[in-house]
């Protein structure tokens, strides 16, 4: 038998946050308006929960518009964001089969703000591995994965995204400004694959080539 629970053991903050988790599933994107109306809270408690879901990694907030959604995190949770999940489970043969062939390992990620997420991984079979374990986030100027991304943005898409980044250095080959970030990006959309030798790990290379949705987009 289930045991009624008592409302006074109930944390309503808890509740929100799962509330407003469920609202950015069902919409994708939503502001903070939006939300503390739907929710009926107050703007300053819909803020706060939403900066503590993003300061955990389980909510991203859009540069362009300021609204929020959520990330691919929740896929971790055992199935919360069904989408992720299957794009997981369709891209794991194709990451198996890429690391067999060419011995190394093999990362899917995607876009998080100015973040790429490692959302799976094929890890290699060599003594010496790279623990980037899957929800992991990095960087993106600093990554082949998230480099392969950006270079398929418009220019003034980057140029929003990474106003004010003061690009600290992981390594001294990390990109020092948005300027040499841009010139990058035009080399990558030309050779159609990025590279990241040494940028975000000293002695760690890796390459990454952007995946294209039906519609054209980078994915």
């Amino acid at each position: 038998m289930r045991r009624e629970e008592n409302p006074r053991q109930l944390l309503q903050s808890v509740i929100r946050a799962f509330r407003i988790a469920e609202m950015l599933a069902e919409e994708g994107e939503l502001g903070v308006t939006e939300i503390d109306g739907r929710l009926g809270i107050d703007k300053s408690t819909a803020y706060r929960i939403l900066a503590t879901l993003r300061e955990m990694g389980y909510v991203r907030q859009n540069p362009l518009n300021s609204k929020y959604s959520n990330t691919p995190k929740f896929s971790l949770l055992g199935g919360t964001a069904p989408d992720m999940q299957q794009i997981r489970e369709r891209a794991r043969p194709v990451l198996r089969s890429l690391s067999e062939r060419v011995g190394e390992a093999v990362n899917l990620g995607c876009l998080d703000g100015t973040d790429i997420v490692y959302v799976e991984r094929i890890q290699c079979d060599e003594m010496i591995q790279v623990n980037l374990p899957v929800g992991r986030r990095m960087p993106a100027y600093c990554s082949a994965l998230g480099k392969a991304i950006l270079a398929f943005l418009s220019a003034e898409t980057v140029k929003q995204l990474f106003s004010g980044t003061s690009f600290a250095p992981y390594t001294e080959r990390t990109v020092k400004s948005l300027t040499m970030l841009l010139a990058e990006l035009e080399r990558i959309r030309s050779d159609r694959f990025a590279r990241d030798l040494q940028e975000s790990h000293p002695g760690l290379s890796c390459l990454a080539a952007p995946v294209f949705l039906a519609s054209g987009k980078v994915a």
